[in-house]
């Protein structure tokens, strides 16, 4: 097969708690095909994974603006935008503050921040792949109006399925349904939910955000009495990773099972109420 030409759109990048993101990009590359990432710039550098070290040379980024959350800051910002980019591809501006024709995206201005990559010349790309269904969004309106070329992809991974349609209702997706070629929620779970949602059958594939098992071999380590058991919790220290749980659990375990050693990796805004705990 020959090589691809391959974008992916996404949010912060690199962001250091999405490496699912940056696993994919990187299995691509090894493959010989060619991957340009359209995202904001990451807040910050001071923390990234290896991995981003060792390939940051051989993909390309094209940023867009940062959007602010602030609407009259975002808006000020458009018109900056305007005015000093907008000589480029007066058309494709214009198409981008076409509110009636591409609703929320267009409206919040995020499509206007969003179109700045593409004011020199349309992208053209074989596939597009868009990580968080908010960006599949994106790219099927930048497609219609001709920013970017390709078959578009959108991987739903949780808070796209769930949250983010709690505040923009259950037919914000239908636009995307429509228009996308190929839909890749990451179980069998969000599967059904999509088609309960509107999505076709003949559309949706699952496709797992898995784990390369050659860096943790397995080693039997036998039951010897002398040493701990040893359980490792890695990841962000936030609510949803249930952590408060895991701790009294622990507790609960080292009362009758006093070998038992429990270490926390990770580090966020829960961090010395967990501590605490």
């Amino acid at each position: 097969m020959r090589p691809l030409n391959l974008a992916f759109f996404v949010g912060e990048f690199p962001k250091i708690s999405e490496t699912f993101i940056v696993n994919q990009i990187v299995g691509m590359i090894d493959r010989g095909h060619e991957v340009t990432v359209y995202g904001e710039p990451a807040s910050t550098t001071a923390l990234l994974h290896p991995i981003v070290r060792q390939y940051q040379n051989r993909w390309k980024i094209r940023s867009r603006p940062a959007i602010p959350e602030s609407r009259a800051i975002r808006s000020l910002g458009a018109v900056g935008l305007a005015v000093c980019h907008g000589w480029r591809n007066p058309g494709l501006l214009a198409r981008s503050l076409r509110f009636r024709k591409y609703g929320r995206c267009s409206a919040s201005l995020k499509l206007l921040y969003s179109a700045m990559p593409f004011l020199g010349n349309p992208a053209r790309h074989d596939v597009v792949s868009c990580h968080f269904a908010d960006y599949g969004l994106l790219a099927i309106a930048l497609r219609r109006m001709g920013a970017i070329k390709g078959k578009i992809t959108t991987t739903f991974h949780g808070t796209d399925i769930s949250f983010y349609l709690e505040k923009a209702g259950p037919a914000a997706y239908l636009p995307l349904f429509q228009r996308g070629d190929l839909f890749l929620p990451v179980s069998e779970y969000w599967r059904g939910k999509l088609m309960s949602l509107g999505c076709p059958k003949e559309k949706v594939a699952v496709h797992h955000m898995g784990v390369d098992r050659a860096l943790f071999p397995f080693r039997d380590r036998g039951a010897d009495q002398r040493h701990p058991v040893r359980l490792v919790s890695v990841g962000r220290l936030v609510e949803k990773k249930g952590l408060c749980y895991s701790i009294k659990a622990a507790a609960q375990l080292a009362k009758t099972h006093p070998r038992i050693h429990y270490e926390i990796v990770g580090d966020g805004p829960l961090r010395g109420e967990l501590s605490a705990l």
